[in-house]
């Protein structure tokens, strides 16, 4: 690594950070030097990337000085410190972690949908929550054909999300009942092993959840459809990787199932998994390792006159965070070299 950018992957030992790391090689990024910061649990530790073994280097008070780029993936307050002190020294920075997502004037980019977007940029472009990924991409093409009056939705969370810890939880807790012992729930409230948990993250003083409310937000500014009524509902669920959502649409005009799949058939960064008679369907098991957004189980649905209901999947560690951060940035630095030639 010498030719190239100077880019920072803040939390690389992460899901998420891993998977920026690999998507980086995997799309020949024009990385020079790989700059890996980490809070302090990993701090000290090494991470490999393109087949070289770099150590990770404290975050506080890391200054950015020579670094072109920072893709930050932490959600914890420390991110929110480390892209203004990026910022502030002139590196592109990439907010993964949903600190900068709904501030007026940082663009919140999926480049299938609102690529356009990235040139308003003022030193923050912040790709949206997993979720908000995967739910943007399938309303997107419907609301440019007729306005989505409102959505019901029911988001499947997978526990990396919530990190390691959290995919380790479930596995002591099946370890633990398959050996006829009590479990115990330290990252969850309640057993997560063969359970739903219909929580994810803190509660908003109106009963809602933060994350559901979050979700909502994002997908309006993407959509730029400050109008629309979305309600979201979060389940924990007993799977590693890979979102998952229910969605029941009402449209302003007629929108019948196969319309809908001509529509969504059309739209780049989607795939169709919709042939019920044969058990093809998205599962949150066929989305692993993939860029695309799975759609079907695509019906009318009768509790609306103008009612349509589907099923989606969409890797949250790949698409859902990694590939849409890199392609934002790829999508960024051919603007800024644009406007130099």
């Amino acid at each position: 690594m010498s030719d190239g950018l100077t880019v920072a992957v803040v939390e690389p030992a992460t899901p998420v950070g891993k998977e920026i790391l690999h998507v980086l090689a995997e799309r020949d990024f024009p990385v020079g030097r790989l700059v890996a910061l980490a809070g302090r649990r990993y701090a000290g530790s090494a991470v490999e990337f393109r087949g070289e073994s770099v150590a990770m280097t404290p975050a506080e008070g890391f200054g950015f000085d020579g670094v072109d780029l920072a893709f930050v993936a932490a959600r914890t307050p420390m991110g929110t410190e480390l892209i203004e002190r990026a910022r502030t020294s002139g590196c592109l920075v990439v907010d993964l972690g949903g600190h900068c997502a709904l501030k007026n004037d940082v663009p919140l980019v999926i480049p299938e949908l609102n690529c356009q977007d990235i040139q308003f940029h003022k030193g923050v472009i912040a790709s949206p929550r997993p979720a908000a990924v995967e739910l943007a991409m399938v309303l997107a093409p419907i609301h440019r054909v007729t306005r989505v009056k409102r959505a019901v939705i029911t988001s499947f969370h997978p526990l990396s999300e919530s990190g390691e810890s959290a995919m380790d939880e479930l596995t002591s807790q099946i370890r633990d009942l398959f050996t006829f012992k009590d479990t115990s729930s330290r990252v969850f409230p309640h057993q997560i092993a063969f359970n739903l948990i219909p929580v994810v993250g803190g509660f908003a003083e109106d009963r809602h959840t933060l994350e559901e409310r979050a979700i909502e937000a994002e997908i309006r500014k993407i959509l730029k459809a400050d109008t629309m009524s979305l309600s979201v509902t979060c389940m924990q669920v007993p799977v590693f990787y890979a979102h998952a959502a229910s969605v029941v649409v009402e449209t302003d005009g007629e929108m019948d199932p196969q319309t809908l799949k001509k529509v969504l058939a059309h739209q780049q960064g989607l795939e169709l998994r919709d042939d019920p008679g044969q058990d093809v369907y998205p599962t949150q098991v066929d989305a692993l390792g993939l860029d695309e957004c799975l759609v079907g189980r695509i019906r009318r649905d009768d509790a609306f006159d103008h009612g349509v209901a589907f099923f989606t999947a969409c890797d949250n560690v790949r698409k859902g965070s990694a590939v849409n951060a890199v392609q934002i940035a790829e999508l960024a630095l051919a603007g800024r070299s644009a406007k130099r030639d």
